[in-house]
């Protein structure tokens, strides 16, 4: 991972993608290929180191590990998917610092088990952080998802005509509203 940490920060640090780096490992911990994101347009992280794969190694990439600072995207935009394109390259094990905090990127990791990889998460997360987080302070946090607000108050029944109980939220609401 320190090595992906170190190479990270060959690409633009102002890009509006993160600096991310990626160290392609034999089964006995030597690199094989490594790669970084050279900026917006360009191949990500994965994707270079994938392609830098020598010949013998592309017919055992089973045998592979795939160290990223971070976890590979999992949307298409000016590129690929990494998540993609790593498990169709039949990497066995991918191992990353920080998760994705994309709305729409996140999710590899996902992708990645579903394609039968070996997915191993938060290898070094506070020295990635200190690599990447300019870019994880301008990218907008992921939308929380709504809440609709309720009428709640520690009893119930808010109003009592005629020896009626009317309530103004169901029994559901104050269990809901307060996870």
């Amino acid at each position: 991972m320190r090595r992906a940490l170190v190479i990270a920060r060959r690409g633009p640090a102002g890009d509006i993608n993160p600096q991310v780096g990626c160290v392609v490992l034999d089964p006995e911990g030597r690199i094989v290929s490594e790669g970084w994101h050279r900026g917006a347009g360009t191949p990500h992280a994965e994707v270079d180191a994938l392609s830098r794969v020598p010949e013998e190694w592309r017919r055992r990439s089973r045998e592979l590990t795939a160290v990223v600072t971070l976890e590979p995207c999992n949307h298409t935009g000016r590129t690929g998917p990494c998540a993609v394109a790593l498990s169709e390259f039949g990497i066995g094990t991918v191992v990353y610092a920080l998760s994705d905090p994309g709305d729409a990127s996140s999710g590899g990791a996902a992708t990645l088990r579903a394609a039968g990889v070996e997915v191993i998460a938060g290898v070094l997360p506070g020295e990635a952080r200190a690599v990447i987080g300019p870019w994880l302070a301008r990218v907008p946090a992921a939308p929380t998802p709504p809440i609709q607000d309720a009428a709640s108050t520690p009893t119930p029944p808010i109003e009592r005509r005629a020896q009626r109980e009317v309530e103004i939220t169901p029994p559901t609401s104050p269990a809901r509203t307060s996870r």
